[in-house]
C-alpha cells in the first residue's frame, strides 16, 4: 500500500467541549494506534458563529497544536472567515489550510499565502477546472465530499453509494468521508483521505449526531 495522507478531523469545540484533557485524550488515542504507515495530520475547525455548533476557543487550538506537535503530528484547521484565516497562517506553521465544502468560502483562497497548500472539499468533480484556472498560483488539493451526515447504518451505506454515483473513480484523488465507514478508503485508495473523529460515539453532543465519525477502533483498519 502506498503511503497516504490521513487528515483526522477533530472538529470544533463541540466534540472536545473545549476541554484540554479531552483534546489530549483524542490525540493520545491516535498516537496509540499509529503504525507509521501513513502521514497523519490533525485538523480542527476555526469559526465564531455557526448555528448549533460550539466554536473552538483559540487557546484550546493552541493547546491542541502544541500537544500534537509534541506527539509528532502537524496540525491545521478549516477556516470560515478572513479573521480565522489570518489567525491561523500568521501564528502557526501549518501543513495546509482547509476550505470546507462551501463555495461561498472559496474566495478565502486569495488571502492564503502562496507557499501554503490548500485542501478544498468539493461537491462536484468539474469544480476542479474552475478552481485550477482561478487560483493558478496556489497548490490545491481536492477532496470529493457529500455534505450529509448519516443517522443510522442504513443511511451510512446509502451515503456510500451516493459518493460512488457522484464521483466514481475520482474518489482516488481525494476523499472527505462522511459515511462513518472505511469502505471507500479501501476501495479507492485516495492519496488524501479525511474523516471526522470521536473518542466514542454518543460521548459528546453534536447536532448532526456522530455516526459519520470514525473512532480509534475504526481507524485501526486504515492505519
Amino acid at each position: 500500500m502506498n503511503r497516504k495522507n490521513i487528515v483526522i478531523e477533530m472538529g470544533s469545540g463541540t466534540i472536545c467541549n473545549n476541554d484540554e484533557k479531552i483534546i489530549e485524550r483524542m490525540i493520545d488515542s491516535i498516537k496509540a494506534i499509529d503504525t507509521g504507515k501513513h502521514n497523519i495530520h490533525i485538523k480542527w475547525q476555526l469559526f465564531e458563529n455557526i448555528k448549533g455548533l460550539i466554536s473552538l476557543k483559540r487557546e484550546m487550538f493552541e493547546t491542541a497544536y502544541c500537544y500534537a506537535n509534541w506527539k509528532g503530528y502537524k496540525t491545521s484547521a478549516s477556516v470560515f472567515s478572513k479573521d480565522d484565516l489570518y489567525y491561523l497562517q500568521d501564528n502557526f506553521e501549518v501543513p495546509f489550510i482547509k476550505i470546507a465544502n462551501r463555495p461561498e468560502l472559496y474566495g478565502l483562497i486569495k488571502y492564503i499565502k502562496k507557499e501554503i497548500p490548500i485542501i478544498i472539499s468539493i461537491d462536484a468533480y468539474n469544480r476542479i477546472d474552475y478552481l485550477q484556472s482561478k487560483y493558478k498560483k496556489n497548490k490545491l488539493i481536492y477532496l470529493m465530499c457529500v455534505s450529509k451526515y448519516p443517522q443510522n447504518i442504513t443511511e451510512k451505506y446509502l451515503l456510500k453509494n451516493e459518493y460512488e454515483s457522484i464521483f466514481g473513480q475520482a474518489l482516488s484523488v481525494g476523499l472527505s468521508d462522511h459515511t462513518g465507514l472505511i469502505d471507500l478508503f479501501h476501495e479507492y485508495q485516495p492519496d488524501w483521505y479525511e474523516s471526522h473523529y470521536v473518542l466514542n460515539h454518543g460521548e459528546n453532543y453534536d447536532p448532526f449526531g456522530d455516526l459519520f465519525c470514525l473512532t480509534s477502533d475504526d481507524l485501526r483498519g486504515i492505519l
